[in-house]
């Protein structure tokens, strides 16, 4: 068996081939990574691909069949690799492709199958259990297919597996025990699927490992400063552990001080997960990658890493990291620093001892931290003053947006040849835009908007690789260039707001370069006829706003060609040009568009691409995304967080980025909760939240909270569900109708009793337009639908049914994970109006109220409504208040325009037997109609 762990690697025969064939392993590698994969690719007996030699043996029929089960299972294979059932006889179809490695004869005297790479492929469907049946493969690769589906239990046969990539499809359920068991795994790519596990089993399990990639999962627990993780950082990976990716899943804790003695550590990503704490004081030496954004770090920055002599990246956005960013931060080798959206007030002197020190830096990014008299460069009048002093000669990026930047921008600092995207907007520059700008051929996008630029325009005829261009919100004072013909890739310009005079030249759009798609000028000082030329501007262009000027002309002569032709507040005949669209994308909201139509709004079609509307409702980013790319010519499958960017400056979009995850999803909604409650102890204030847990990682605070309580009654959710689905009453963690795996579920302290009507539990659903984390401003609107449980209020013969329920349903084979408990004692179906979790619409709201407020002042006067409205908006607020310090940091960086983004929030508002208001839930972008469910008969219902 190959051994990885050493320093000397044969790069022979197939192995060059399989690198070129494996370029995200190669991408991802250290030098252990090369190690693992040649290792094994350079064994006696590789296939023939690049002519070596094939044995004589027989490869091993089960191996055969197990071969075409897997291609009958997923579809076909790529024509280089087919195999169909007549040729899998002929061991050269077999081991000579390229998709396929063998042993060469083994003691057993047959031939064995020891590597399969089946990645890029097009595999869809379910990886069936015979992958299991090669008991000597060593490499499996299905990365980056269209496969679903748990993972087979087989895996677990594969005793001999080192390298197991199943990144890039759309796996799902639990991360099978049976592997744990492997004894020599040293790489293991789950990214992007949907697999759940536990990282303290995981990392405590596989001795030899040296790769680990959960990246994406969203699924993935634990808390990384477990004893497990300590021992197994300070036991079996300290001298394996090469890369750690858990980005983009739930872990919590901390990073324990054990991280220190990883001493192979090159990569460590935990970006958006749930950890919280300081930063260690010490890393691993030889570092290279440390991304940890955000989470919920704190403190200062260790002195550790501006010593650190390989590291290349640091991203640490988005946390609450605070105080003075250390001198000598700058290494040798740092090329990316991300400190954006911390608390950060102050820079060390000097930053920069010698020009020397930072030749490689690429990106820089310090936006959104509360500096203070922060420079571009030094003044001798003001002392200690904080300095930036750009000496960077590779520098590409260069970010540092609202971040209280002030004084002038200097030309010397702006020198930078490889410059591509400058972004400094919303700061308090001053004085003019540097003459340098115009020599710098590769900047690709500016925006230096929202500060008090007062000079004139740049020279703009020589940007040949400029995109966009925002100068808007400054006091620049100049004329119009003849004409766009120095930038013929420009797409996005936007002059508005500023002191700009004279006339629109006719070559601006004659000549404008053909990817045009938005101009703005409004908010000037123009005047003079609007030019004919507008009317053969490129095809490209849809959207013209020049309102709030001094310009005449009749608009009708450019009816028809733009989306949207603002000419309001000129001297123009007609009326306004404006359009007033919007969109719907995803679940229909019927209250939504009823209310725009009614104010004149006009419906588009969901397709309607980018800068044909106004205003979206929904999930309308991933399209807006695409168009974005479409007119940048780019392709990207993924839009990240950052759809706020897509957005052109007259557009209003639903969705805040990340909402789903901090609200709306249950577990983390309940641990930004906790959070709240920790930085502030002093509250006096009953917690209008229920007490709720994270599970599995919180099972033992769980149990502890119900040994503590007073015989509670609890409520099992799954994190990400909607409508009451697989909701579950329990009596507490031991109860026996508890899911085999509590994996994606919440347990929520169920608040009893509750306040009812006419033996009636109810739950109001009152919404929330949130229109900025930063500051956070929301309306909350004192009404809204209210659903009745269909039965009178009895928790024991609830309690019963549900038992009964699960216990039929197992018995069926029904998916009880997902709260199918809709049979009874006699197998007769339960309606959803049995239920005490029923959060479905009965025709209990003909018999009482369907809105809240007139619920309240006809039934409940004795409750003071007027107390409960307020009670109920504090508890509403609580919710937000917990998480816009985060949110607020990501709308910073991630929305281009004020006002641009806003977000319709659902409160599930239940009332105890005191009238006091308890949040149960929050929900993102909710439904804002009523349904009526009517039952008919044992599976029918009618929604009206």
């Amino acid at each position: 068996m190959p051994h990885f762990s050493g320093s000397g690697v044969h790069f022979g025969g197939k192995s060059k081939a399989r690198q070129n064939r494996y370029p995200r392993v190669k991408r991802r590698r250290g030098p252990a990574m090369i190690l693992a994969i040649t290792t094994l690719l350079t064994m006696k007996g590789a296939s023939a691909a690049n002519g070596q030699e094939i044995s004589e043996c027989e490869l091993f029929p089960g191996e055969i069949e197990a071969l075409v089960d897997i291609e009958e299972s997923t579809g076909d294979w790529r024509v280089k690799g087919r195999f169909a059932r007549g040729r899998t006889k002929h061991k050269k179809v077999i081991c000579g492709s390229d998709l396929i490695e063998c042993t060469g004869c083994m003691s057993d005297g047959f031939d064995h199958i020891s590597a399969l790479y089946l990645d890029f492929n097009n595999l869809t469907g379910i990886l069936p259990a015979s992958v299991g049946q090669f008991p000597h493969l060593t490499v499996l690769d299905v990365s980056t297919n269209e496969l679903n589906g748990p993972l087979p239990d087989s895996l677990g046969n594969l005793k001999n597996l080192q390298i197991l990539d199943l990144s890039y499809n759309r796996f799902e359920g639990s991360f099978p025990s049976s592997l744990y068991d492997i004894p020599n795994v040293v790489a293991l790519q789950l990214a992007y699927n949907d697999i759940s596990g536990d990282i303290e089993s995981l990392l405590s399990s596989f001795k030899r490992l040296e790769m680990f990639s959960a990246r994406g999962n969203r699924f993935f627990q634990g808390d990384l400063d477990s004893p497990l993780v300590r021992k197994a950082f300070s036991t079996h990976l300290a001298d394996t552990l090469v890369e750690l990716d858990l980005s983009w899943n739930a872990v919590g804790g901390t990073i324990p001080e054990e991280i220190r003695l990883l001493s192979r550590l090159e990569k460590l990503s935990l970006s958006q997960n749930e950890l919280s704490g300081s930063l260690p004081s010490r890393l691993p030496f030889g570092l290279k990658s440390l991304e940890a954004e955000n989470n919920d770090f704190f403190g200062g920055l260790p002195d550790q890493l501006s010593v650190l002599p390989d590291l290349q990246a640091l991203r640490l956005k988005n946390n609450r990291l605070s105080g003075e960013i250390p001198s000598g931060l700058l290494g040798a080798d740092l090329e990316i620093i991300d400190l954006s959206g911390n608390s950060f007030d102050s820079i060390e002197e000097p930053w920069l001892s010698a020009p020397d020190d930072c030749t490689k830096l690429k990106s820089l990014d310090l936006s959104n931290n509360p500096f203070t008299h922060l420079k571009l460069s030094p003044s001798s009048s003001e002392g200690t003053m904080a300095t930036l002093q750009p000496c960077w000669r590779s520098l590409e990026i260069l970010r540092i947006h609202s971040a209280n930047l002030e004084g002038e921008i200097p030309g010397k600092s702006l020198a930078l040849p490889g410059l591509k995207v400058m972004d400094l907007h919303n700061n308090r520059l001053i004085g003019s835009i540097p003459k340098v700008f115009s020599s710098l051929e590769n900047l690709e996008s500016v925006r230096l908007d929202g500060n008090y630029l007062d000079s004139s325009l740049p020279n703009l005829s020589n940007l040949p690789k400029i995109t966009h261009l925002s100068l808007h919100s400054n006091r620049l004072s100049d004329t119009l260039p003849a004409s766009l013909k120095g930038m013929p890739n420009l797409q996005v310009l936007y002059l508005h707001n500023n002191h700009l005079t004279g006339t629109i030249p006719t070559g601006l759009f004659k000549d404008a370069p053909q990817s045009l798609v938005s101009i703005s000028l409004h908010l000037n000082y123009f005047k003079g006829d609007i030019p004919p030329s507008l009317a053969d501007a490129p095809v490209t262009l849809r959207d013209v706003t020049v309102h709030g000027n001094r310009l005449r002309n009749n608009p009708r002569i450019f009816l028809g060609k733009y989306q949207c032709l603002d000419l309001n507040a000129n001297n123009t005949e007609g009326r306004r040009i404006w359009g007033r669209r919007f969109k719907i994308c995803g679940t229909r909201n019927d209250f939504f568009a009823e209310i725009l139509v009614d104010d004149g709004w006009d419906e588009v079609d969901t397709n309607t691409p980018l800068s044909g509307w106004e205003a979206a409702y929904g999930d309308c980013a991933a399209q807006s995304a695409e168009d974005w790319n479409k007119l940048n010519r780019k392709k990207s499958d993924s839009i990240g967080r950052e759809f706020g960017m897509h957005l052109l400056d007259f557009q209003v979009q639903s969705r805040y980025p990340d909402m789903y995850v901090v609200l709306a999803d249950k577990g983390k909604f309940a641990t930004a909760m906790e959070r709240a409650r920790v930085r502030r102890p002093d509250t006096t204030r009953n917690p209008p939240h229920p007490s709720s847990f994270r599970l599995p990682s919180q099972l033992q605070a769980w149990r502890k909270a119900d040994r503590d309580g007073e015989q509670m009654i609890w409520l099992l959710k799954p994190t990400i569900s909607c409508c009451g689905r697989g909701i579950r009453l329990i009596q507490g963690p031991d109860d026996p109708s508890l899911p085999p795996s509590l994996r994606g579920y919440v347990a929520q302290q169920f608040v009893h009793p509750p306040l009812l009507i006419d033996g009636h539990k109810f739950v109001l659903r009152l919404f929330t337009i949130v229109t900025s984390f930063r500051p956070l401003r929301a309306y909350h609107y004192r009404d809204g639908p209210v659903f009745y449980t269909g039965s009178r209020y009895n928790v024991s013969e609830a309690i019963r049914i549900e038992r009964k329920a699960t216990e039929r349903a197992e018995k069926l084979g029904e998916d009880v994970q997902g709260g199918l408990h809709l049979f009874g004692e006699k197998g007769g179906f339960i309606g959803k109006d049995h239920l005490l979790t029923d959060y479905y619409f009965t025709l209990k709201q003909r018999d009482y109220e369907v809105r809240a407020a007139p619920l309240l002042e006809r039934f409940l006067p004795k409750f003071k409504p007027e107390k409960i409205w307020e009670d109920i908006e504090v508890a509403m607020a609580e919710s937000l208040v917990a998480a816009a310090d985060r949110m607020g940091k990501q709308e910073a960086q991630d929305i281009p325009y004020d006002g641009s983004v806003y977000e319709v929030v659902g409160f599930d508002i239940l009332l105890d037997s005191y009238g006091r208001p308890w949040v149960c839930e929050v929900n993102s972008t909710p439904n804002m109609g009523l349904e009526v469910c009517i039952y008919i008969s044992s599976h029918i219902y009618i929604y009206i």
